[in-house]
């Protein structure tokens, strides 16, 4: 008899101890939830830090094509991205000249302030292309479609050293 009341005193509190299916499924309905929130909010934050990351970038490559204009009046650039190849030949066969080889009408390619020390090569490329407009201006096009529709293709910001002016265009 005694045995008996045991057993059954167990048993009871064995049954209010544990979760039921339906306890189980809502708790792992609302951690699914909580993990679609972070997981959104971490790739909205890393194509943030990106542009962040592009918007210095840019503000080096203005600083540095206006540098390259002050020693070089008369230098031009071509159309073309900067980007992570560089080398002393431009993307349209311009060659990198400086000192004594300096030509007043000469056009260099954007990766030529990286050849001639004017800027580091800092991983231009990937995301975003740079270019070079005017005395003393760089812009940041989206390239890659890992950014999203937001960023892809369209000229998100631009910096002009000479006047400290930048403009967001998003």
């Amino acid at each position: 008899m005694y045995w008996g009341k045991f057993m059954e005193k167990k048993c009871k509190t064995n049954r209010l101890a544990g979760f039921t299916l339906l306890e189980l499924l809502i708790a792992a309905t609302i951690i699914g939830i909580l993990a679609l929130f972070a997981t959104v909010g971490y790739r909205n934050s890393m194509a943030e830090a990106r542009v962040a990351e592009g918007r210095a970038k840019v503000k080096a490559l203005a600083i540095a094509n206006y540098r390259a204009h002050i020693d070089y009046p008369g230098i031009s650039f071509g159309n073309d991205a900067i980007s992570d190849t560089v080398s002393v030949v431009g993307g349209s066969g311009d060659v990198c000249k400086r000192g004594f080889a300096y030509a007043p009408t000469e056009t260099w390619a954007a990766s030529c302030l990286v050849a001639n020390g004017y800027v580091d090569a800092m991983g231009f490329g990937g995301y975003f292309q740079f270019k070079v407009k005017g005395d003393s201006e760089a812009c940041m096009y989206g390239a890659n479609s890992k950014l999203g529709s937001k960023y892809n293709g369209k000229e998100i910001y631009c910096y002009d050293a000479e006047t400290d002016k930048d403009t967001v265009n998003l």
